[in-house]
């Protein structure tokens, strides 16, 4: 009993000693504060120190408390200038303060149509040239249908029926046109300009290129025969719907197939006129107009034997 009564006032001694260590510390960490910290640092160190008053544990106390008095002689005197400089998060709005143009989703939705039905191999080069006419309200580089057949032309595009039906919409307003506008929509519909400078160069152009001869040049390279490509060229050009008759005037059709035929070199003028003037009782029952169907028979034809077609089957 007496050793225990003695070890309490043992450690009544040290409690005391402690808390004088504590009211004296207060005094010094109040005057630090004063002279080199903020409020803040005030009322860090007086919650501390309540928190001291009510913890058993000493040593840890004291060193919690030394850790503090340093840590705010270091701490920037300035504390609102710290704060300033921080990064401010970024501001939010509310659906009703965010103002959307009436006019883009309906541009965004048809420009995403016509990404999808026309599928450019660089998108972002046809998106430039979407826009630029778009601004201009001029025809826009679009097809009129999904092609199935241009997922096939990925490394080096080249014309497909639904690409020169979409130049023939955007440069036959006149009846010509200049080579920087040419070549302007052909590079906004991602072509290859390998083929381009060949048909220019087939057909001998100068800086003013006539329309109609470009558009057989074109119809020309989507391979096949002479009469092949005068099919193309009425099936890009008729106003009839898709898979109807195809029909076009007949002047257009003279047009293209002796500019094509005298191009080629092996069709003399004479088998030109023979083929033409075969088809004239059809064209006038059809009121000017001729449609694939009134000349496919010939394509089996050998110009050079003199031959004509067989009558039955006109």
């Amino acid at each position: 009993m007496h050793a225990h009564g003695k070890c309490c006032r043992c450690s009544d001694l040290v409690s005391k000693g402690f808390l004088h260590f504590v009211n004296t510390s207060i005094i010094v960490c109040f005057m630090q504060c004063l002279f080199f910290g903020g409020k803040w640092v005030i009322h860090t160190k007086l919650i501390v120190m309540v928190f001291f008053l009510n913890t058993r544990n000493h040593l840890i106390c004291v060193s919690v408390f030394n850790f503090l008095c340093l840590f705010s002689t270091c701490w920037p005197t300035n504390y609102s200038a710290c704060i300033s400089a921080m990064p401010l998060p970024d501001t939010l709005y509310c659906a009703e303060q965010i103002n959307i143009p009436p006019e883009l989703p309906d541009i965004l939705k048809n420009f995403a149509k016509a990404a999808i039905r026309t599928q450019p191999m660089d998108l972002l080069a046809w998106s430039a040239a979407y826009f630029n006419d778009l601004s201009k309200g001029e025809c826009l580089p679009v097809k009129d249908r999904l092609e199935i057949d241009a997922t096939t032309q990925k490394m080096d595009p080249s014309l497909t029926p639904g690409l020169l039906k979409t130049l023939h919409k955007q440069l036959s307003s006149r009846k010509t046109c200049s080579k920087e506008e040419l070549q302007a929509k052909w590079k906004g519909l991602c072509l290859s300009p390998n083929q381009l400078d060949t048909l220019l160069s087939l057909g001998g152009f100068d800086s003013e290129i006539d329309w109609i001869e470009f558009f057989a040049l074109g119809c020309s390279a989507l391979g096949g025969t002479l009469l092949s490509s005068m099919k193309s060229a009425c099936e890009i050009l008729t106003n009839d719907e898709e898979g109807g008759a195809a029909r076009i005037p007949f002047d257009t059709f003279v047009k293209i197939y002796t500019f094509l035929a005298h191009l080629d070199g092996d069709v003399l003028q004479e088998h030109i006129d023979i083929f033409l003037n075969s088809l004239k009782p059809q064209v006038e029952l059809q009121h000017g107009m001729i449609k694939p169907a009134n000349f496919s028979h010939w394509e089996d034809v050998d110009f050079n034997s003199g031959e004509s077609p067989n009558p039955e089957q006109k």
